[in-house]
């Protein structure tokens, strides 16, 4: 639970360390509580720290974040047979560019509900919901998230004939999309880090803003929640601010 800027728990695991997805999961060691976080972070809804930790309020994933997930299943099903060449270019620009209608393509070739059900089972996701016949509306916590980045990440998801394109793939996320976890980092971790971040805000009065990095030695997810008057960028800093305290790095 998340009251007034204050982060009751995170957890971080010792990141990929050559074991397998199933044995990480629910590993961890506790780096904070409290007040940790301080002030000014009333919106944020929860932070995930290496597929494990702080639940968090729920948020509903949005057309950004959710993409990866979708190429992953999409392209383990796949195996060893490549894409047609306008398929490949739908999967780069639902990942690098945050596509809608090439991640509502892939939602549908990968069988609607039965794919998103796939994701929950596979990445041993316990906080995740689906909202039947709405992709984009699923429900995810920041502990899933991270869960879902390292279940891609180490090819659970994603199969070992694709993983390492979909982690260069978010690795090269650009133009609207690239903000939160990422631009803060030191040079040396920024080109490692793989990134996928949503943002929407509905006729409810309130922008959801929700980040995941996924490192060699980490996964970071930020959802945030908050009145709709405090713009976009509101909830980009929050992302980035939580980067900087969770990760230990100084502001410039």
């Amino acid at each position: 639970m998340v009251v007034a800027g204050t982060l009751t728990t995170v957890l971080v695991c010792d990141g990929f360390d050559g074991d397998g997805f199933a044995d990480r999961v629910g590993r961890g060691v506790w780096i904070a509580d409290g007040d940790w976080l301080g002030d000014g972070l009333g919106g944020l809804g929860g932070v995930g720290l290496g597929g494990v930790g702080l639940g968090g309020a729920a948020s509903a994933a949005g057309a950004a974040s959710n993409g990866f997930g979708l190429a992953a299943d999409y392209l383990r099903r796949l195996g060893a047979a490549q894409p047609a060449d306008d398929i490949r270019h739908q999967l780069s620009i639902m990942i690098r560019d945050s596509d809608n209608a090439a991640a509502d393509m892939f939602w549908k070739l990968n069988g609607k509900d039965a794919g998103m059900t796939r994701m929950i089972s596979m990445c041993h996701l316990t906080d995740t919901t689906m909202f039947p016949g709405w992709w984009s509306m699923t429900r995810i916590s920041a502990r899933d998230l991270a869960r879902l980045g390292l279940c891609v990440a180490d090819g659970t998801a994603s199969g070992p004939t694709w993983r390492d394109w979909i982690i260069d793939e978010m690795r090269s996320v650009r133009g609207s999309g690239l903000f939160g976890i990422k631009p803060v980092l030191p040079a040396a971790d920024a080109s490692q880090v793989a990134i996928k971040n949503g943002w929407y805000s509905h006729n409810d009065g309130r922008w959801r803003v929700n980040c995941l990095g996924v490192h060699p030695d980490w996964s970071l997810a930020i959802l945030t929640s908050y009145p709709a008057s405090l713009g976009f960028n509101y909830g980009v800093k929050a992302c980035e601010n939580v980067t900087r305290q969770v990760l230990g790095l100084v502001a410039p």
